[in-house]
């Protein structure tokens, strides 16, 4: 075959990729390989077919004009099979690009285009296009319908609704009307040459749909489709909650309503279903007091239920088969809550060694109150209520979506909650009780709570203050904390509008830099289309991909596809690719000496805008002065190829296709924008989208919405909380700012997957702090429950 270093081959037109190759577009890349090499092989074996099927055509034609139809179809695929084969390749390629970049025409327009606009030849062509469309849908529709769903995640669109499958039949099907177009060849001999074809092609279809479909499965490209598959689906995600749970089993445990969930029934005398309260009440009176074990899920501790002294067997409270007492909370008790709540411990000297540990270690509080004097005259629902807030706050402690600094805000409101609890029971089981509300709201503005920043951040003097007026002002009545919650959720609000007015100009920063890329790769993926599989010496490649790429950039960025700037200079290359192709003809030859001085002006024109240096220029033009003397010399392709090395030899540049961040990088955001023109921007002009499509291979990320707070470790090994702010839709990048929108950091969707899967990063559970406490409390009560 001779040297085929001047060829671009699809393997030469794939381009390097940063990292470990893991980016979206390696397995498009990928896929696209396998398409171009097995396709090509099934058109020749089809078009070989046809020669056989033609010739007894011809031989039995009726009419001299049906015989020339059957001979002219002949020529074209026995003759110039090998010249549509470069072109398919080309045009599959520009058409795969397109709807990877969701370009192409959906199907739903094509079924309504308005026959009367259409030329006849166009029609007829459509109508060719579409029948050999559907005989490959007909014959590959089960390899279809996975690969649709793969290739849809792959570019972000699962149920194809702004595109079609860039390996589908309409993109093979129109990939090769184009090619027997650019011969122009009669309407009626494509047509037949079509209408064969829609019989030989699809057979050959289904083997290499099951190895693109293979080659996924093995990059874990949705290794497993369900029929049905719905968009957005919700995908439960395990998440370690607070004493043992997990996310997915509090929600589907609160999915019947305001109660803590039907819950399961063990074996033996305790079923564990109910809320909280009366499940530790029923498991408390089924044996655990009298056996001198702890209660289930918790360690035995003298004083605790079902240990020795205080309300235990023996004593004053509930034991093994005793009736619970009913009643309020004892005045006294009360009382001395109250004080306790103030820190008035000289005024309390029924509270015993709780006093000092107020004093001392705040999170000790319940537990010394316990085993206190004032423990002693609780009755059972007292006892019972105080344990289940001492674990409640246990689980809190345990919590690792709050930061520690806060912790030691939220311990200071045991006692509060533990007087709201023995006033309202529904505290345990009522979503809305107004004093749940207000720990959740204050677990929630923690989240982001950055210690480094303390001194510029105003929100834990805030939650401080908050806490410190629940501990002086609370004595019964709830309301108070209905009020509070209200207005931490006011400054909150009025906190986030200044963070995102902050944030979105790092987003425009990420935004404008996506763009960029975005350009470069539709600039890379027309060069590719152009010269793949064409015998295009090295320096023509090096030229386009170093120089020519630059102009392409610069036009979309300013033009996009549809500006005169644009479309000039993308046919400038081809003129230019086709120029040093071989001319075997003299037809060819005559047409390409009359493009040559307007082919060389526009090649001129570009070099001055691209500011290209004298010498580079030089050396460029004589270069191809020499790749033009080969082209007019060569009469066939494989010529073209031994003769390729009369030309200087000048190897390729690596071609960098801008990729996804693999970790997290700072974002420089852009200059301040006016007032009213933030809100603008941000309304308008940014895709504020709440979620983004799942990553293409691993549903962990159908988790993330908008406002998701993740914690990572970052290269000084400090942990790192951040939210999610921003999903580019160009590329999937997500962009993650702290609370006040600043500190912002883009990573790409795979990476982040990546990063998710290897514990690198964890998913901060969304779910309200009372409910994952509450939820992961009954969680260790069923699967501990006493059989």
């Amino acid at each position: 075959m001779g040297n085929r270093n001047n060829v671009t081959d699809i393997s030469q037109a794939v381009r390097p990729h940063g990292g470990s190759g893991a980016g979206s577009r390696a397995p498009l890349n990928e896929c696209k390989e396998i398409a171009i090499l097995r396709l090509g092989v099934a058109l020749n074996e089809s078009f070989e077919r046809m020669v056989e099927q033609l010739l007894e055509m011809a031989d039995k034609a009726v009419g001299l004009e049906m015989y020339h139809l059957h001979m002219d179809a002949l020529d074209l695929v026995r003759n110039r099979s090998e010249a549509i084969g470069v072109t398919f390749r080309e045009r599959f390629l520009w058409n795969f690009n397109r709807a990877c970049r969701h370009e192409g025409t959906k199907p739903s327009e094509s079924s309504n285009v308005r026959l009367s606009l259409v030329e006849p030849d166009e029609l007829e062509d459509s109508l060719a296009v579409g029948t050999l469309s559907n005989a490959i849908f007909n014959t590959c529709s089960e390899e279809l319908f996975a690969l649709d769903r793969r290739m849809g995640m792959l570019i972000n669109d699962p149920e194809l609704e702004q595109g079609e499958n860039p390996l589908g039949p309409g993109v093979i099907g129109k990939a090769i009307m184009e090619a027997l177009e650019e011969g122009e060849q009669q309407i009626k001999v494509r047509l037949l040459v079509v209408s064969l074809l829609s019989k030989q092609l699809p057979p050959r279809m289904p083997d290499i749909y099951r190895e693109i479909n293979r080659k996924l499965v093995e990059r874990n490209v949705l290794p497993t489709i369900l029929v049905g598959m719905k968009r957005k689906e919700q995908i439960n995600i395990s998440l370690s909650g607070p004493g043992g749970g997990n996310a997915s089993g509090g929600a589907s445990g609160q999915a019947g309503g305001d109660g803590a969930g039907a819950g399961t029934s063990v074996q033996g005398a305790t079923t564990v279903s109910g809320d909280l309260f009366e499940v530790m009440q029923r498991l408390m009176m089924s044996g655990a007091g009298g056996s001198g074990q702890g209660y289930p899920g918790q360690p035995y501790m003298p004083g605790g239920p079902g240990g020795s002294g205080g309300t235990t067997a023996g004593g004053a409270g509930f034991g093994a088969g005793q009736p619970v007492l009913g009643g309020g909370p004892s005045p006294a008790f009360m009382n001395a809550l109250h004080q306790l709540q103030r820190g008035q411990f000289g005024n309390a000297p029924s509270a015993g060694n709780a006093a000092a540990a107020f004093g001392g270690d705040p999170a000790s509080v319940l537990r010394n109150l316990r085993s206190s004097e004032a423990a002693k005259s609780m009755n059972s629902l007292d006892a019972i209520t105080l344990d289940i807030v001492s674990m409640v706050f246990d689980s809190i402690l345990d919590d690792e979506r709050i930061t520690d600094d806060v912790k030691t805000l939220i311990v200071r409101l045991q006692i509060p909650m533990l007087k709201v609890a023995m006033l309202d029971k529904g505290f345990f089981s009522h979503k809305h009780h107004p004093a749940r509300l207000f720990l959740d709201s204050l677990a929630e503005a923690a989240i982001g709570w950055d210690a480094d920043g303390a001194r510029k951040d105003e929100l834990y003097p805030k939650l401080e203050k908050l806490v410190t007026e629940i501990l002086d002002g609370f004595e019964e009545n709830f309301d108070i904390f209905e009020r509070l919650t209200g207005e931490l959720k006011g400054w909150l609000d009025e906190e986030k509008r200044d963070a995102d007015k902050t944030a979105v100009r790092s987003a425009l920063a990420l935004k404008s830099r996506e763009e960029v890329d975005f350009s470069r790769l539709v600039a890379y993926d027309e060069i590719e289309s152009c010269i793949v599989g064409r015998p295009v010496p090295g320096l023509i490649r090096t030229f386009l991909n170093k120089h020519w790429a630059t102009l392409l950039v610069r036009m979309y960025q300013h033009e996009g596809a549809d500006g005169e700037g644009w479309r000039s200079a993308v046919q400038t290359m081809k003129d230019l690719v086709w120029s040093v192709s071989p001319k075997g003809d003299a037809e060819s030859r005559t047409r390409m000496l009359k493009m040559l001085p307007g082919l060389l002006k526009e090649l001129r024109k570009g070099a001055r805008d691209l500011d290209l240096d004298q010498e580079t220029r030089d050396a460029f033009f004589t270069d191809l002065v020499k790749c033009h003397t080969v082209a007019l010399k060569s009469s066939s392709y494989n010529e073209a190829l031994n003769v390729a090395a009369e030309i200087e030899a000048k190897s390729d540049e690596p071609v960098e296709v801008p990729e996804p961040p693999t970790d997290f990088e700072p974002v420089e955001p852009v200059e301040e924008v006016d007032g009213p023109a933030d809100a603008r921007i941000f309304k308008h002009e940014l895709d504020w989208n709440e979620t983004a499509m799942p990553s293409m291979s691993d549903p962990v990320l159908a988790g993330i919405k908008r406002g998701s707070w993740i914690a990572y470790r970052n290269e000084k090994d400090i942990e790192v909380r951040a939210k999610l702010t921003w999903i580019s839709p160009l590329n999937g990048c997500y962009l993650f700012t702290n609370r006040k929108g600043e500190r912002a950091v883009s990573i790409g969707s795979d990476a982040l997957a990546s990063k998710l899967n290897a514990g690198e990063v964890r998913l901060l559970s969304s779910i309200p702090l009372m409910d994952r406490v509450i939820d992961g409390l009954m969680e260790r009560l069923k699967s501990n429950a006493p059989a």
